[in-house]
């Protein structure tokens, strides 16, 4: 993913472990979501904490997937702020990897890796050879044939193995990429909660990259990626009838003294006060979660996106991923208008060339953090966000949490905070709830 994300980690503990078909039998299960810079994190760092708002927030690149080679995460790699503790192989090998719903591949580095060594993961790379449930996928199997035809790699090597593995290589936004063997082993999430009890479930013959070779940005934290989208191939589509193609969650800010939850199946449905659900879309070879934004309204003024879109199209994506809000240049700029006439205040230059911010004030200016009403109208679904949703600072600056971009538009994770956020698949539905994330 483009930026920094949250982190997602299954803290281990002594369990009871359970097969893939007790799933089935069970209200769903809840894991913990940790954000990779809060204290909970493994990889807190207090010296740099307070500079956290403003490091990793460089522009998405501009996608086109008419044009695309091949399909791409909808963000970098290398800037993720959600890491997923999952568990590979018999007997499992843990991995941090990131949390993408931006993508469909489920990947982990392993052994042989090319350009592992100076990494923190290092130690926890998996080796398929020492796993006894561990299995090569064909160019036949049908994970192979669900992957595009000019990701697989099955028609220029291993021409001389029959039936050819499926080689594969997938591609990021920033030109990062990685080629991996497709692969099936088991899954395990060790301290799941399910009615109250703490589990460990795990899921055979999921499939899976084994990647040897990776290039770019990727995150020196972590070991992997997990594919959080629709695609054929992700986290989500494989559990499918067993979490009832339902995931939630609810996201805290980095300063909370909790952690957050991703919750599957039964378990992920909203239900309470304010909730307001609005259609989902899905386009051609792209994992994403498209929603149509119809209007942003800053305090009593309500502008009309000028990008909307033909019935049965998105035209902004829903992201746990990217940090910021971005809107298309002109529709930002009429937001951004919007919101200096609403504070009124003299704008500062962005001291940091890097980030994405482009309205910024001095916080020493402030008596109290700006109060502005903004509200983001998507179809059948008014959701009213506050400041922490909306603004980013420390004691020196604060800027805008909204960027413009030629690319495509992103409702970002920082607008979900203090959200109860449910995706169902089946239904094609987002649905939103405000809440007090630390009681979920």
């Amino acid at each position: 993913m483009d930026f920094t994300f949250y982190v997602l980690m299954i803290i281990f503990s002594p369990f009871l472990v359970q097969p893939l078909a007790a799933a089935t039998d069970m209200n769903g299960f809840t894991i913990d979501l940790i954000h990779r810079d809060s204290r909970f994190s493994p990889f807190y760092n207090p010296a740099a904490h307070h500079d956290i708002v403003f490091h990793d927030r460089r522009p998405i690149a501009s996608r086109n997937t008419s044009r695309r080679p091949y399909p791409e995460s909808t963000v970098k790699p290398s800037e993720a702020e959600f890491l997923m503790k999952i568990s590979i192989g018999s007997p499992p090998v843990e991995s941090y990897a990131i949390a993408d719903t931006g993508s469909d591949v489920v990947w982990v580095q392993c052994v042989p890796c090319d350009n592992c060594e100076k990494n923190d993961y290092s130690s926890h790379l998996f080796n398929p050879l020492k796993s006894y449930t561990y299995k090569e996928l064909s160019c036949r199997s049908r994970p192979c044939q669900g992957l595009p035809k000019n990701l697989r790699l099955c028609d220029s090597v291993n021409s001389t193995i029959k039936p050819k593995r499926c080689d594969y290589a997938y591609g990021y936004v920033d030109l990062s990429y990685t080629i991996g063997i497709l692969s099936s082993d088991t899954f395990t999430f060790a301290s799941a909660e399910s009615h109250g009890r703490s589990i460990s479930l795990r899921f055979p013959k999921s499939t899976f990259g084994c990647v040897h070779t990776t290039n770019g940005s990727f995150d020196s934290h972590a070991a992997g990626l997990v594919g959080l989208g629709h695609g054929p191939l992700s986290l989500i589509t494989q559990l499918g009838d067993q979490i009832h193609h339902k995931f939630s969650y609810c996201l805290l800010p980095v300063t909370s003294n909790t952690t957050s939850k991703l919750r599957f199946g039964e378990q992920a449905v909203l239900t309470g006060k304010g909730l307001v659900s609005t259609p989902m879309f899905f386009e051609p070879e792209d994992p994403s979660y498209y929603l149509k934004l119809e209007a942003v309204s800053i305090g009593k003024k309500k502008i009309v996106n000028g990008h909307l879109t033909l019935a049965g199209k998105g035209n902004i994506v829903c992201d746990s991923g990217t940090p910021l809000i971005f809107l298309k240049t002109d529709f930002y700029n009429q937001v951004e208008a919007a919101v200096r006439d609403a504070i009124r205040l003299k704008a500062i230059k962005n001291p940091d060339p890097e980030s994405n911010f482009e309205l910024c004030y001095d916080t020493r200016s402030f008596d109290r953090y700006p109060e502005i009403k903004i509200v983001f109208h998507f179809t059948g679904a008014s959701v009213t966000l506050k400041t922490v949703n909306t603004f980013l600072g420390d004691e020196n600056i604060t800027c805008l949490a909204m960027a413009a971009t030629e690319g495509d538009a992103f409702f970002g994770n920082l607008a979900q905070i203090n959200f109860r956020v449910e995706y169902d698949l089946a239904s094609k539905r987002v649905s939103f709830v405000p809440a007090d994330c630390s009681k979920y």
